[in-house]
Order: structure tokens, then C-alpha cells, then sequence
């Protein structure tokens, strides 16, 4: 948080870093034994809304199959690199919050910057110059413009 780009700058410069090391878990195969089943989805239980109809069970499923085949399939690791990081400037003026941010819902991300500043929506006005994130990285508010926000009323 800073008034002028040089604030920010020499701000960042002193930010010192520190962190403990450890192993990468990159092994599936080694994971597998202290695997989690995954949480309910929405008040739901995943494996409930893409089961076919009558089937109770993916155990049931296959046990009542003709053919079942089994086996393990690899492909190269993929990892997602956004091009274009989160960022936001948020200005307070005439009791009026307007946030900047790439974002791909306005009317979103102005609901929830109200909702986490317990603000009424017509005092959020959020601007989106360019739209960002096609692949669900931008499809929510991010953490920085909920912080630019809220740095931006401190006094």
C-alpha cells in the first residue's frame, strides 16, 4: 500500500523473505496411501451428480460391467501459468469506491467487495479494462482487489 509508485518500489525492495524447505510431493503413486475422498460439492456429494441413474455406487457399477478395463495412463506434467497476475488500485472518492482489476465479472466482483466492506452495492463501482483470466483464474474477485479496497479506506 503506498500514495506514489516510488513509495511501492522502495517498499518492495525492503520486504525480506524467509521459509522453511521441504520435499516436493510430486509422486501420485507416493501420495496415494494418505489420498483424501474429495468434499462435498456444493451441498452435494460429487460422485452422486455424475452417476447414472439406479447406480449407487462406482464399486456396484463395475462389479454388474461385462468388461472392466484396468490401467494407468501418463502424460507430460502441465502446470498453470497465468500471463497476467492479479492486480488492482482501488480509489475512494465521495463516499464511492472504484476498483480497477481484470476481472470477468463486474457486477461480481462489486457485489462482493460491498459484501466483504459491509457496503451497500451502489457505493462499488468496479472497472474492468480488460477482461483476463479465460481460464477461471480471473472468474472471481481476487485477494489483492479485496485488499486494494480495503487499503484504499484506511485512513
Amino acid at each position: 500500500m503506498a500514495e506514489t509508485f516510488e513509495q511501492a518500489r522502495d517498499a518492495a525492495a525492503l520486504v525480506q523473505v524467509s521459509y522453511d524447505q521441504k520435499p516436493a510431493r510430486t509422486s501420485f503413486e507416493a501420495g496415494i496411501a494418505t489420498a483424501e475422498d474429495a468434499p462435498a460439492f456444493m451441498g452435494n456429494e460429487l460422485s452422486a451428480t455424475v452417476l447414472a441413474p439406479g447406480v449407487e455406487s462406482i464399486e456396484d457399477a463395475l462389479a454388474a460391467s461385462p468388461v472392466v478395463v484396468e490401467a494407468t495412463y501418463r502424460t507430460a506434467t502441465q502446470n498453470h501459468a497465468p500471463m497476467e497476475p492479479h492486480s488492482a488500485v482501488a480509489v475512494w472518492a465521495d463516499g464511492t469506491l472504484t476498483i480497477y482489476s481484470g476481472n470477468q465479472g463486474s457486477d461480481l466482483q462489486a457485489m462482493e467487495v460491498a459484501g466483504a466492506l459491509n457496503l451497500p452495492i451502489s457505493a462499488v463501482h468496479a472497472v474492468n479494462p480488460y477482461v483476463g483470466g479465460a481460464f477461471g483464474g480471473k472468474g472471481r474477485t481476487s485477494v489483492p482487489a479485496f485488499l486494494a479496497a480495503a487499503a484504499a479506506r484506511a485512513p
